[in-house]
Formats: C-alpha cells, structure tokens, sequence
C-alpha cells in the first residue's frame, strides 16, 4: 500500500510539473519600455556625439552638441547694442533732471509774477514771458520722456533678443530628458542637425510594462493599482515570479491580437492591460511574460 501510495504521488507530482504555469496564468503579452524620442530643436552641425546605441545614461547627461559659434557671436552684437541704448538712456535722463530743475525755477517766478501782477508791480508782458518760459519747459520735458519711452522699448526687444538666442545655444547641448537606454541613435558627428530632426530614441528600462489581454470574465480580477504576480521564462521546463502592479485597463474591448496565446477562440472580445514590473536586469524589452491577477 505503501509503495502504491507512492507512485501516485510520483504521478501527480510529474503532472504538475508538466502543466507549469498554465492553469494559473490569466493572460499573456509582451514586455514594453516607455519611449522617447529627442529631436533637435536648432539647425547647425553636429560637434560632438559620444552616446553609443545600448549605452545607459542618466537623466540630465549630454548626448551630443551642435555647433552654436553664429548664436554666441550674435550674443555678442547684441551686447555691444544694449550698451550703446543704455548711454543713450542714460543721457535722456540726464537732459529731464536738468528740464526738471529749470522748470521749478521757472514755476517760482511764474507764481512771484502772477502776484506782482495782481498788486500792479509787473506788467502782463512780464507775465507772458515767464509763462512761456513754463510752457516750453513742460513741452521739452514731454519730448524727452517719449524719447525716453522709446529707449526703454528698444532695451526691452534687446533683452528679449539675448534670451531668445541664449535659449538657442542652451538648446544646442541635448541632454537626456529621463534615465534609461540609447535604442536607437540617428545623427553622427559632422552631420547636420534641423529643427524636429529624430536624433536619439531613448526607453526607461528601470522598469517595463507588460501588456496582456483578458476575458471579460477574468475582467473583475483587474483593478488599477493591485498588485499582481508576474511569470517569465527561466527554462525551457520553469519559471521566474516576479511581482507588479496593474497601471491601466482599456476602457473598450477588442479581438483577440494574433500573437497571444490563449485558450479562449482568437474571435473573443478582450480588454488591453498593462501591469508595470520593476525590472532587475532580467526583463528585456519584447520579452513575453504572463500574469496571475489572484
């Protein structure tokens, strides 16, 4: 009996070992990584390009220069332009303290005339005198502080000028926009960059989702946010658990795509979900993988 015992449970044991994982898979898919694409954003030729495709670089890092000499050189003209406006500035400022200083003189002996004259000590064409001396003051004041005005507008379209091309030199180092792995890499050195030009086609490899598809009736297993366990291919004859965490759930259903495996007819309806996995360094990015939602 005890021998009986035994090799059924030799038997049962092997029959698990033969069906693995499938009974408790509730869908299948394939690894993806979140990608981006760098473009240029300015026109030159390319100085330097030192990122290799494969290569992983941080967020922030330096992926290849553009030739900015023309920009640095109009930054310097531009320069040149403020100092020469900021004298003039300060010249009209200069000419409307003295205007300013001459008319409250004038507005003295305007109101010591206009006294005289009531008590008949001044004569009205003392008191024309002095009031036009008052009103070509105010009218000269009112000139410089146009052109005053005008030199201020000059200043501002000249700082605006230098942040434009100074924000154009900035741009002509591209920098990794988020850590991860260069895919693809589509300028070398000495060749010419354009504005919207593909240049570098980076993917967050720290962690990858894997996207499957699911019944309607394994649907209520799925919730946003919950936790799940993950199974890649360790063997031929095992595999590797892993654990993530559902981000999305298609709102519609959609036939069954061709490429995943299920026992259901590839005519059912299924619903798109992604599940986002850290990844230790085994997971690659088109690698299939399955996922158990309880």
């Amino acid at each position: 009996m005890n021998a009986q015992k035994y090799i059924l449970l030799v038997v049962a044991a092997l029959l698990a070992s033969c069906s693995g994982n499938e009974e408790k898979n509730d869908a299948y898919g394939n690894f993806e990584a979140t990608e981006v694409v760098v473009s240029s954003e300015v026109s030159g030729l390319v100085t330097s390009a030192p990122v290799l495709e494969g290569s992983e670089v941080v967020e922030g890092q330096m992926l290849c220069t553009i030739d900015s000499l023309q920009n640095s050189l109009k930054v310097g003209q531009l320069d040149g332009m403020r100092e020469v406006t900021s004298s003039k500035k300060g010249t009209i400022e200069a000419q409307i303290a003295v205007l300013q200083a001459q008319k409250q003189t004038v507005e003295k002996d305007f109101a010591r005339i206009s006294a005289m004259l009531k008590d008949g000590a001044a004569t009205q064409r003392d008191f024309d005198n002095v009031s036009g001396q008052l009103s070509v003051i105010n009218k000269q004041i009112l000139q410089a502080k146009s052109q005053l005005a005008g030199i201020q507008g000059e200043l501002k379209s000249i700082t605006s000028q230098q942040s434009q091309v100074k924000d154009l030199i900035g741009k002509s180092v591209l920098k990794a926009p988020i850590a991860g792995i260069i895919l693809d890499k589509y300028i070398e050195k000495g060749e010419l960059a354009a504005p919207g030009k593909q240049l570098f086609k980076l993917a967050n490899t720290k962690s990858l989702i894997l996207k499957v598809y699911v019944t309607g009736a394994v649907l209520p297993k799925v919730v946003v946010g919950k936790r799940v366990v993950v199974y890649i291919d360790e063997s031929a004859k095992s595999d590797s658990k892993l654990e993530g965490v559902v981000t999305w759930v298609s709102p519609q259903a959609e036939f069954t795509p061709k490429i995943i495996q299920t026992k259901e007819e590839r005519v059912d309806m299924v619903y798109a979900v992604k599940v986002e996995v850290p990844n230790d360094g085994r997971l690659k990015i088109g690698m299939p993988g399955s996922v158990v939602f309880q």
